[in-house]
């Protein structure tokens, strides 16, 4: 009779344990089964991937067949402050932007909120019609009349198909007198502005509120802002819509 120590022992177990828990793997699962002939079999069969839940962070273009359509955005201005502002503001979208030189309809220099909203939505709806697009953007500036001074004012209107002119208001604050005390005159602010600054097209460039701010905040600024309120209520309505 043969003499087996006692590690043998041990690893003789182990080996036969594992070849038979192998050959159980193998008779259970099959080498090379598909799901359906496991099922056929009577094995279990393996469990389907979850599909993973969209997280809102991919991007709306590349749903369903991957094409985004492209906006056609009409800027109704020639000054490169404005049409900065809105390819800003539009940055995350896919969009043509053509600019148009559409008038106010109003004074040169606007003298109220009211005035520079009618400026900027007369540029919107004149922007849209002419340039024939899916959008059309006014941005106006002006001045208000308060107890504390004349305070620049600066107001935004988007036009589109089947909507009334959505508008946003901008930045404000209060212009000194001696500016002021100009306006009131009638003259313009940008001419103004470009005397006081001792600079040339302030109005294309910083604007009054980057002269008035040290640089803090720039005319493309002010209206990058305006124009963000403007798209955001156009998501917000579109959004409505198809609910």
């Amino acid at each position: 009779m043969p003499f087996f120590l006692l590690d043998d022992v041990k690893n003789l177990y182990v080996t036969l344990l594992i070849g038979a828990e192998g050959a159980r793997l193998l008779r259970e699962y099959g080498a090379g089964e598909t799901p359906q002939e496991r099922m056929r079999r009577g094995g279990t069969p393996a469990r389907p991937r979850k599909a993973r839940a969209w997280s809102g962070k991919q991007h709306p273009g590349a749903i369903g067949n991957g094409v985004q359509k492209m906006k056609k955005i009409i800027i109704g201005s020639k000054n490169p402050a404005k049409i900065t502002a809105v390819q800003n503001g539009f940055s995350t979208e896919a969009c043509e932007f053509i600019s148009l030189d559409i008038p106010s309809g109003v004074n040169n220099q606007p003298f109220s909120d009211e005035e520079t909203i009618q400026g900027a939505i007369n540029r919107a709806i004149g922007a849209l019609n002419q340039g024939n697009g899916d959008i059309g953007i006014g941005l106006e500036g002006g001045v208000q009349e308060t107890s504390f001074g004349l305070v620049l004012c600066n107001w935004g209107a988007l036009a589109t198909q089947g909507m009334e002119p959505l508008i946003a208001g901008g930045a404000r604050f209060l212009l000194p007198e001696e500016v002021a005390v100009r306006l009131r005159a009638g003259e313009e602010l940008g001419p103004v502005m470009d005397d006081y600054a001792k600079k040339k097209n302030v109005r294309k460039h910083e604007g009054a509120v980057g002269i008035f701010t040290n640089g803090v905040v720039n005319r493309v600024d002010m209206f990058t802002h305006v124009t963000s309120l403007l798209i955001g209520q156009f998501n917000y309505y579109a959004n409505m819509k198809e609910l």
